[in-house]
């Protein structure tokens, strides 16, 4: 078996810090065919880069379903 596909692996935290680089460079409007392409050799240059990136894009869609849940929307509300 592949440790490369285990979720409990830990994933050192500068990976995962690339990873959400990435993602942000990838969300943005100016993101170009480029960036892509570099983002692509980046993650399919370790199996931990690839396995980082769709952590975090499970936790974003996780985030962006649960802020529509009425707790979490008044928690986004309180003004401090």
């Amino acid at each position: 078996m592949s440790t490369g596909n285990n979720i409990n692996q830990t994933i050192p935290t500068t990976v995962a810090d690339e990873a959400g680089a990435w993602d942000a460079r990838l969300r943005a409007p100016d993101c170009t065919d480029e960036d892509r392409a570099r983002f692509a050799a980046w993650r399919d240059a370790d199996p931990l880069h690839r396995q980082a990136f769709e952590r975090l894009q499970v936790i974003v869609a996780t985030l962006r379903h649960e802020r529509s849940l009425d707790n979490i929307r008044a928690l986004r509300d309180v003004s401090f």
